[in-house]
Order: structure tokens, then sequence, then C-alpha cells
């Protein structure tokens, strides 16, 4: 891919993936097996180290910075990790081991990549419509509104196991579902309401570069209530094993997000960072709506039941 695109940015991003996910992988490993008190570090640092590394990356080089940033990153979380998953895989793995992986997980996988093609592709065809500077802005706003969603994906991180392990009782199922939204719900709407309080006296003291953007960086504050609440919608669904729904909303949200994108690129006589930031709020709307909508069915049909 890098000797095709002779692009060198996309090698630091794929070598800056093999060090996170190994991390993940551990981190992982670790709430499977229970060590919450590790996994609970470990995820607090997965989610703001990277963050951290490519806002600087951002500030001192500009878009290219972003990739180092991540490759940076990656070997920080990789490096500073306790042990070292490589040395527990066997090597006597198996056709029907990678098959076993996919067919049980094939929903988070699809999840994963849906997300990835947009919350991380966006930004390269943004640079290569609307040029570098809207690409930074994008980027930044984006890394910045990604801070609002750590503590509310480290709060649905923990309740994984929970949804998976409950018994299928209507009562308790549903009191675990409307606990963690309610939770996740309130802090997040806590965390949205204080940035936008502060954000200029932020934006102004730390990142003077960013000024005129404020009122863009507002209005993507509406990402953050449906990103926070998505995930623990998502893992009820599956645990009542609908993985051919949360599958089919994938795909749409995806299909819906770029061809907007390639209408809205193609029609547009003035592309401007409103223009972007609005296809991704639109996309993760219709995708809390239409997993809202999937929610609502799981819950009535096993209630009446």
């Amino acid at each position: 891919i890098t000797s095709y695109y002779q692009n060198l940015s996309i090698f630091i991003f794929l070598l800056g993936s093999v060090f996170y996910y190994q991390f993940n992988i551990y981190r992982l490993s670790n709430r499977a097996q229970g060590n919450n008190s590790l996994f609970v570090k470990q995820s607090i640092l997965i989610n703001y180290i990277p963050v951290l590394f490519q806002i600087l990356g951002l500030l001192m080089y500009g878009f290219k910075g972003l990739f180092w940033g991540f490759l940076f990153s990656g070997m920080f979380l990789y490096f500073t990790k306790k042990g070292d998953i490589l040395k527990h895989l066997s090597p006597n793995i198996k056709i029907k081991d990678y098959k076993y992986l996919f067919l049980s997980g094939k929903s988070f996988l699809i999840t994963n990549i849906s997300f990835m093609a947009v919350t991380v592709m966006d930004r390269i065809f943004i640079e290569i419509f609307a040029g570098p500077q809207i690409a930074g802005y994008y980027t930044f706003i984006f890394i910045f509104i990604s801070l609002l969603t750590v503590v509310p994906n480290a709060i649905t991180e923990l309740l994984l196991a929970k949804f998976f392990n409950i018994n299928r009782s209507n009562s308790s199922s549903i009191k675990l579902l409307k606990k963690s939204s309610f939770t996740l719900f309130f802090t997040t709407i806590a965390s949205i309401l204080m940035v936008f309080f502060v954000m200029d006296f932020f934006i102004i003291s730390f990142f003077p570069k960013y000024i005129e953007i404020i009122e863009e960086i507002k209005v993507a504050l509406l990402y953050v209530i449906p990103a926070s609440l998505i995930s623990v919608f998502q893992y009820y669904i599956i645990s009542y094993m609908k993985d051919r729904s949360i599958i089919k909303i994938n795909v749409i949200t995806l299909i819906f997000f770029y061809l907007t994108f390639a209408l809205i690129v193609h029609y547009s006589t003035n592309l401007n960072l409103y223009s972007f930031i609005i296809i991704r709020l639109m996309h993760i709307w219709l995708f809390f709506v239409m997993t809202f909508y999937v929610l609502v069915k799981t819950v009535l049909k096993y209630k009446n039941e």
C-alpha cells in the first residue's frame, strides 16, 4: 500500500496500529481474566495517550504530525505494558480458529471497520477535496471531541462483561440497561456543559491557532451524546444474538456517510468546515436512531415473552 500510493504517512499509521492493537489485546485479556484494576488503568491510557500524542503532533508538525503521533503513542503503550502477549500465542493456530473468532465476533469486527472507515479515512478524503487547512481543523475538532468520550467509553467497556454474563431474566437485563444508559447520558451532558462554558478560555489560552473555529467546535459537541450511548445499546443487542441487525446498521450508515460526502463534494460550490462537521453529525445521529430502534424492538420482544 505504501509503495503504491508513495505515501510514508500510510506506512507510519499501519506500523503504529501494530503496536496499538498489541497493547489492546493485552488490555482486553485482563478484562477477560477479571483483572479489573489493571484493565481500567490500561483503558485510561489507550483512550488518552493516542489523543494527546496526536494533538502534540498536530501542533508541532501539522497534518502529518497526526500520523507520527499515532506511531509514537502506540510504541509508548506497547513498551510500557506489563508482560508480553506475544509469548502466549500458540504456533499451532489453525484455520478453524480464525473461523471461530470471526463468527463469534463478526459484529464487533464490522463495527470497528465501519467506524474506522468514517473516523480515520474521512480525514484523508477531506484533505484531498478541501485542502490541508480544513482537514487540519476538522481533525483537531474531532480529536478534541474524542476526549469527551473517554469516560463514557471506559464505563461502557466495564459493562461489556456484565451484559454477556447476566441472567436473561427481563428485570435484571432491562435494569442494567436503564442504569447504564442514564449514567452515561448524565455524565455526557455534564461534560458537554462544562466544556461549552469554558471552551473560549481554554482555546484562547492553550490553542490560540484555533480561535477562529470555536463556534464549529461547539456545534461538534452534538456528536458526543450519541457516541457515548451507542456502544452500550450495541452490547445489549449483541448479547441477545442480534448480530445481523448490528451489521446492517453499520453497512447502511457507512454507505450513507460516503454517499452524502460524495454528493456534497460534487454539488457544493463552497466546501467549508461546517459541511464536513454536519456530515459527521448526520452519520452518528442516524447510527444512534437506528440502533435505538433495534434496541427498543429487542427489549419489547423479550419483555413480552
